[in-house]
């Protein structure tokens, strides 16, 4: 069985470690050095504008509205 305090301690340092990760500086940072879009939308303003122009990045509406299939009814099944 799990002791409680370290379970406690866990889940705060899960906290923190996200937390640490959505900051801003850190997020554009690592969006950057993966060429990843970050989780935090405030990241964007802090990285290279050629990097958040990039559309398989930072897709934009129309790109998100048109680039996915509904396989389920294209083929006849029924969505779960």
């Amino acid at each position: 069985m799990a002791d409680s305090g370290r379970c406690e301690k866990n889940v705060a340092n899960a906290h923190k470690y996200i937390d640490y990760t959505l900051d801003p500086e850190v997020a554009a940072k690592n969006g950057i050095a993966v060429t990843f879009a970050p989780a935090s939308k405030p990241a964007r303003e802090k990285m290279p504008a050629k990097l958040v122009a990039t559309r398989s990045i930072f897709p934009t509406a129309e790109d998100m509205k048109n680039g996915f299939r509904d396989a389920a009814n294209e083929f006849g099944r029924e969505k779960n």
